[in-house]
């Protein structure tokens, strides 16, 4: 992506919290995840060791994925297709290892 506006995303993919103009009106979107991420492979199991912790029940989902280049996916295509942001012409997706330092980029689906 050349210089110009960039808009970021939390991790779980939502909006950004601001827009950053670009040059010559352009903008763009990057989606991120990370290697080692704690929602990977959580299981049912993590949601029973906090009811046994606290003696109630989380009431909250999980929000746990199995494929991280998926989870990158999954909000590449949400602000793709949202009617709310003008700007969608280049959004790109990442994963970030967290072991190597080096940055990924996750083909679109």
């Amino acid at each position: 992506m050349p210089l110009g506006g960039l808009w970021g995303t939390s991790h779980r993919g939502e909006p950004p919290l601001f827009p950053v103009p670009g040059r010559a009106g352009r903008y763009g979107s990057v989606q991120r995840h990370h290697t080692g991420c704690g929602l990977l492979d959580l299981t049912e199991d993590f949601r029973h060791e906090r009811e046994l912790e606290v003696g109630q029940r989380p009431s909250w989902a999980d929000e746990s994925f199995k494929d991280l280049d998926q989870e990158v996916r999954q909000p590449i295509e949400r602000v793709r297709t949202s009617p709310f942001l003008p700007h969608r012409d280049d959004i790109r997706g990442f994963v970030f290892d967290v072991t190597t330092g080096r940055l990924r980029e996750v083909a679109p689906a």
